[in-house]
């Protein structure tokens, strides 16, 4: 018996129709690009789905305002770039402009979420998103202020770019 491409059954998680997807706004676009590996944007788009499904069935708010809460707590706004001058490395400031920051902000909430030792990558990211958002952990906003304190100690060499 041949079935017809409607009877497979798809390898990809479809959203539930509750997540609209008109509400992907840029930033879940840029967490969506940063979950996904070696360019599948469609796993990327399934395990952010996962994580938003792993939000709700834990908390009565809706996930997208914790995701965006917690990348607007912990977003920079400088970054640093180096700069070799002669034999000398110099770290040297610059702004950054929102779109970035909350990008950087969503590659540190990534990169902490995969250190971590639970099932999977959405209840990875789904557990550090809820204690980030109950200030709980502390980790990314130590990295925030390590670059801002570097950006701060190193903007007497901003002349020599």
């Amino acid at each position: 018996m041949i079935l017809s491409p409607a009877h497979k059954k798809s390898r990809f998680y479809t959203p539930p129709p509750t997540f609209n997807p008109v509400l992907l706004s840029r930033i879940c676009k840029a967490v969506i690009g940063s979950l996904s590996k070696r360019g599948s944007k469609q796993r990327g788009f399934t395990l952010f789905f996962l994580t938003l499904t792993f939000l709700r069935n834990r908390v009565d708010i809706n996930p997208l305002l914790i995701l965006f809460e917690v990348l607007a707590s912990f977003r920079p706004s400088v970054n640093l770039f180096t700069k070799r001058l002669g034999s000398t490395n110099y770290k040297l400031p610059f702004l950054i402009s929102d779109q970035t920051s909350f990008l950087l902000a969503s590659r540190w909430l990534l990169k902490e979420a995969r250190t971590r030792t639970e099932r999977s990558l959405p209840h990875k990211l789904g557990s550090l998103l809820l204690e980030c958002w109950y200030k709980r952990n502390q980790t990314l906003s130590k990295k925030r202020d390590e670059v801002h304190r570097t950006a701060l100690h190193n903007r007497a060499f901003l002349y020599r770019r």
